[in-house]
């Protein structure tokens, strides 16, 4: 097994020290490393910015994991371009991400924002980036809605055409709607009906997709970096159509709850803020529950 560490820092170092005599490591490499660890793994001398150089390497050497030094401070974007080509990385600071893809994420995520969806009282669109997000949201909130025996009407894309589900949302009583691709775009609830938009996570193209491949191979045959240059507009483009379901004309309003920390952890957060509406901003819930409460009773 090969096994590629980005960091230069002491504990990369350490790193370094505890898996070099294990069975299962045949090599070690250090992106960039140092003098402590020239005689343990092979330094690579790449400019963690150019972040097609580093892929092709692992790809090149058959690197079958990357592990992220607790230390050493990554160029935004470069793991998740990295994972975006099924490279596995693990590290100290991948334990959150990975939560977030998983259903405990989500269960987390509709625990957290629960009292906002009370204080809404439906005209709630819960929009996903993937149809297993629909359906693992859409079975969590039914629990819930029935556990309290709320008068919410729960659709959830799939077990009704698209069509279908808008004209029951427009018309049943405190309607939640969980969706995915379709429903971030084309769909105009004017008015009160929709006072509520939910993302669970930024809407980046998967990776196995064949089209975002192909574009990403000849960005890069042309020497540019396909994540700042094809992923980032694009999920920048997808999150401003979510983010359009909630207002569309100047008397609307309503709250947009977006559930990925990566908004404004990442350095490339900013320019996904850039793409939405100037929207008044707060990372408490609080807030966003007692400014729709307020804005319910007028």
């Amino acid at each position: 097994m090969k096994v590629g560490i980005i960091g230069s820092g002491g504990r990369e170092h350490a790193i370094c020290q505890i898996i070099k005599n294990s069975k299962n490591i045949d090599k070690i490499f250090c992106f960039p490393g140092n003098a402590g660890t020239a005689d343990i793994a092979e330094n690579v001398n790449l400019n963690l910015e150019n972040f097609d150089s580093i892929k092709d390497y692992i790809v090149q050497e058959k690197i079958d994991l990357i592990i992220v030094g607790p230390e050493k401070p990554l160029v935004d974007g470069l793991v998740d371009f990295l994972e975006s080509f099924k490279i596995k990385v693990f590290g100290p600071n991948k334990i959150a991400s990975k939560l977030e893809g998983s259903k405990i994420f989500r269960k987390k995520l509709c625990d957290a924002v629960w009292p906002l969806l009370q204080a809404s009282q439906g005209g709630v669109f819960f929009l996903c980036t993937s149809h297993r997000a629909v359906k693992q949201v859409g079975e969590y909130l039914r629990e819930r809605i029935e556990k309290d025996e709320l008068d919410w009407s729960l659709l959830v894309q799939g077990e009704a055409s698209r069509a279908e589900l808008l004209d029951q949302f427009r018309v049943l009583n405190n309607p939640v709607l969980v969706g995915a691709a379709s429903f971030w775009e084309g769909v105009d609830i004017r008015g009160d009906g929709l006072r509520l938009v939910i993302i669970d996570k930024l809407p980046f193209a998967p990776p196995d997709d064949p089209v975002f491949q192909a574009k990403s191979e000849l960005i890069k045959n042309r020497g540019g970096n396909a994540f700042q240059d094809l992923s980032l507009p694009d999920a920048a483009i997808a999150l401003k159509q979510g983010a359009g379901r909630l207002i569309r004309d100047e008397t609307d309003w309503g709250v947009l709850l977006i559930g990925d920390r990566r908004l404004v952890e990442k350095g490339y957060g900013k320019l996904l803020w850039r793409s939405l509406p100037p929207f008044k901003r707060t990372r408490e819930l609080r807030v966003a529950i007692e400014f729709m409460r307020e804005k319910r009773l007028k």
